[in-house]
């Protein structure tokens, strides 16, 4: 288990060893013909996207490949190209096999899938018609009459995974027509330096709950969580070590300001290099959440955390029960979180019984 307290910071162990993780097309996009016999001239682009969930910056380029399966009868025609979510693109195939501007190509067949990887070094080979372009793993490629084409290792180092990444073909040419059958991205387990699974945080009266989990955390330092009232500027309150991967991490944040509190992750890695995660937001008011609650990871190991939602528990008696009514233990609740000490009892069901009469259920065990 892996477990961290900053004032009432929680962080617990959690997943088996993280799995690649693939992002898919949900359906074929058909590519529009080209508008002129007057090569070059381009038709309307045929957008294929994906969502990806991921926070965080690629620091492993090698480590993300794209998968695309095309149909197209005439394989010269087009040119592909991988957008990210900052709208910048990188070509993959420009006009592949075209000797001349109008040279004969292969053909392009929904079954053989090509794969685009900053490691691969291989070109798609430059077949002609009727043969048909093979299945492979391939660096971007172009041809005699449209050499330029992408560099994946520059153009996915660095760039922020959240958001629509979608595959762009055009047609440059009349008289044949094709599809984007389907394509994935698949970031690998050290794609990015940070992988954060989730960023979420929950308004209680008088503060305010942060907690993340992590997938990977390759070469980070460290993670400072920032805070912004009312959008002026983020300020630093918590330096935070990484725990290794698959962690979960908890922070109260305890504060009277009330309106819109901004938060984010600011995560430097060993190199010096600082990324940030998407920003929670969160309205505190005196209208916040009011009841009672366990922290939000559950089932819990060595500790659970109760925090008061702004009832008036603070300083009143709270008694643990297992599930035939026994009392295992009685304390005195201190502060919005009071952390219980969990580690000596079995993994079971277990009862909180509050002095305002409410009861909450939680459940242990063993890592």
């Amino acid at each position: 288990m892996k477990k961290i307290i900053l004032s009432t910071l929680l962080g617990l162990c959690a997943h088996a060893a993280v799995q690649a993780q693939t992002y898919s097309s949900s359906g074929a996009v058909a590519i529009p013909d080209g508008p002129s016999s007057t090569c070059g001239v381009d038709g309307t682009a045929a957008v294929s996207s994906i969502s990806v969930p991921l926070t965080g910056t690629i620091g492993t380029p090698s480590d993300v490949t794209i998968n695309i399966s095309l149909i197209h009868d005439f394989g010269g025609d087009i040119r592909v190209e991988l957008v990210a979510p900052d709208a910048s693109s990188c070509i993959l195939m420009n006009h592949v096999g075209a000797p001349v501007c109008e040279g004969a190509s292969g053909n392009l067949v929904a079954a053989n899938v090509l794969s685009f990887n900053a490691a691969y070094v291989t070109s798609i080979p430059a077949v002609t018609d009727p043969a048909v372009v093979p299945a492979g793993n391939y660096a971007p490629t172009g041809s005699t009459a449209f050499p330029t084409v992408g560099n994946l290792s520059t153009f996915l180092s660095g760039k922020s995974v959240n958001g629509s990444w979608s595959i762009r073909a055009v047609d440059n040419y009349n008289t044949f027509v094709g599809t984007i059958s389907s394509w994935n991205m698949v970031f690998g387990a050290t794609a990015l330096p940070l992988e954060l699974i989730s960023f979420k945080g929950t308004a209680y009266t008088g503060y305010n709950n942060l907690r993340w989990e992590s997938g990977v955390e390759k070469e980070v330092a460290r993670m400072e969580l920032e805070r912004s009232i009312s959008g002026l500027g983020f300020e630093k309150i918590s330096d935070i070590l990484p725990l290794g991967n698959n962690s979960r991490y908890e922070y109260n944040d305890q504060l009277d300001a009330q309106g819109a509190i901004l938060y984010r992750l600011r995560i430097v890695d060993k190199d010096g290099t600082v990324s940030y995660s998407s920003v929670v937001k969160l309205m505190t008011s005196a209208a916040a959440e009011q009841t009672a609650a366990i922290a939000s990871y559950n089932p819990a190991s060595a500790s659970v955390t109760l925090l008061s939602g702004g009832e008036a528990l603070a300083g009143t008696t709270a008694r643990l029960l297992n599930t035939i009514g026994v009392v295992l233990q009685e304390f005195t609740v201190t502060g919005n979180a009071h952390t219980i000490d969990m580690s000596t009892y079995p993994a079971s069901v277990y009862f909180l019984k509050l002095a305002n009469g409410s009861t909450l259920k939680f459940v242990k065990k063993d890592r």
